[in-house]
């Protein structure tokens, strides 16, 4: 419902129509399962090199993935800091244009400071979550 509910809003906003929308999505699975056999054939620094080709919006929701893949790390560590999911959400927030660039800044900042704030192994996945903001 919550997908259904964005679409609307970029079809009515005129950002996309449901065809642009429908092509992102394949473009973002396609480019999330390539990256998934670049990684597995050819290493971290090839798969790099093909997200350096991408535009931002798809490397940005790609890597909100990612970091939310690996963020119950975090959160069974941190079980009431929500800093770190919020900038996921906020990224992809950002890319439906929900929220503007700012927005989006003032979300590193604070998920920032949730990475900076603990120093542990489970850290990681706010480093993860910051990495997908600036994506």
């Amino acid at each position: 419902m919550a997908d259904l509910m964005n679409n609307k809003r970029l079809i009515a906003l005129g950002i996309m129509d449901d065809g642009e929308i429908e092509e992102v999505k394949l473009s973002i699975s396609k480019l999330s399962n390539n990256i998934k056999v670049i990684l597995e054939s050819e290493g971290v620094e090839a798969a790099y090199k093909v997200l350096d080709n991408e535009d931002e919006k798809t490397v940005m929701l790609l890597s909100a993935d990612v970091a939310e893949s690996v963020l119950y790390i975090y959160e069974q560590e941190y079980p009431n800091d929500n800093r770190v999911r919020n900038c996921i959400e906020g990224s992809r927030r950002y890319c439906r244009g929900e929220i503007s660039k700012d927005e989006l800044e003032v979300l590193k900042k604070v998920a920032a400071s949730a990475s900076a704030s603990y120093a542990s192994a489970s850290a990681a996945a706010a480093s993860a979550s910051v990495s997908a903001c600036y994506a």
